[in-house]
């Protein structure tokens, strides 16, 4: 159901980000995959990749700081 939704959602980020890595909407939306997935670790470590590459998104660093929180890693 919804989550095999994203699990194809997931997929097709990743084929769009390995063909474009600036491509920084499609990191964030990747990262909001993850996170509703769950999987918060590569929801973040994509959420930062759209960061490395100055993706303009309001809500990023929101997202970063949910996820570390989310795994314990508050000091970052």
């Amino acid at each position: 159901a919804l989550d095999e939704q994203y699990e194809e959602s997931i997929k097709i980020y990743q084929t769009l980000v390995t063909r474009n890595p600036n491509d920084g909407r499609s990191w964030y939306n990747l990262g909001e995959c993850y996170v509703r997935t769950k999987n918060t670790k590569n929801a973040l470590n994509v959420f930062k990749q759209a960061d490395a590459i100055h993706f303009n998104m309001p809500n990023l660093k929101l997202r970063i700081a949910g996820c570390l929180h989310d795994l314990g890693n508050i000091q970052e």
